[in-house]
């Protein structure tokens, strides 16, 4: 949890508020490690997540060829996944 965090939060509670956004999706940066591409995939499908709903729940792992990541301090609701992580969530309508 940190900053970061609190404006994904904040993005999401206007989402939310606005009564037109339906969902999220993990928005890559270009640069993208293997454990979010893997988070992008899982779950950009459709309608993407659900606000109000978490990516990855506490006690969930990613396993890529880079290795495997565990989820032990938080629940994603959004990035940053790990340090230095400069993906987003966008929007779906």
């Amino acid at each position: 949890p940190g900053y970061y965090h609190n404006l994904v939060g904040g993005k999401e509670k206007s989402w939310i508020d606005s009564g037109t956004v339906k969902g999220k999706r993990w928005l890559l940066a270009p640069d993208a490690c293997d454990w979010c591409r893997e988070v992008a995939s899982k779950f950009n499908k459709g309608g993407g997540v659900e606000l109000g709903k978490p990516f990855l729940k506490l006690g969930d792992t990613i396993s890529t060829e880079a290795g495997t990541l565990a989820i032990d301090y938080t629940d994603i609701e959004g990035p940053p996944l790990h340090p230095n992580d400069r993906c987003d969530i966008v929007a779906v309508f």
